[in-house]
């Protein structure tokens, strides 16, 4: 929050509806006298994000080419199988199960392939 000569409060507050229904802010803590890193880390941890420390260490244990995934997409659309699927479909959910259908039947082979 702005202040007139003083630097931001950094507030954590919460919103909520009073008893006649209107909206409300409450200040929980003040965060101003923390550091910068300690401020943002929070921020990601309340907005729900995943976060990974500064020690922490990160190794791909594996990854498989995206080839096998497009070779098997490709088949499907050249025999014509993912519109075949498709045209069972009557609203929006269907289609929508429709592709997820055709992304499980690629993913399949893709394990098996490799």
């Amino acid at each position: 929050m702005p202040n007139r000569t003083s630097p931001p409060a950094v507030l954590l507050r919460e919103s909520y509806r009073d008893e006649r229904g209107r909206t409300q802010k409450r200040t929980l803590a003040n965060l101003s006298k923390l550091p910068g890193d300690i401020v943002e880390g929070l921020k990601g941890l309340l907005k729900d994000s995943t976060m990974i420390g500064a020690g922490d260490e990160m190794r791909i244990a594996r990854s498989l080419p995206p080839g096998h995934v497009a070779a098997v997409l490709g088949t499907l659309r050249k025999i014509a199988l993912d519109r075949l699927i498709l045209s069972t479909a009557k609203d929006a959910a269907s289609r929508r199960h429709c592709d997820l259908v055709v992304a499980m039947a690629t993913t399949g082979f893709r394990q098996v392939a490799s």
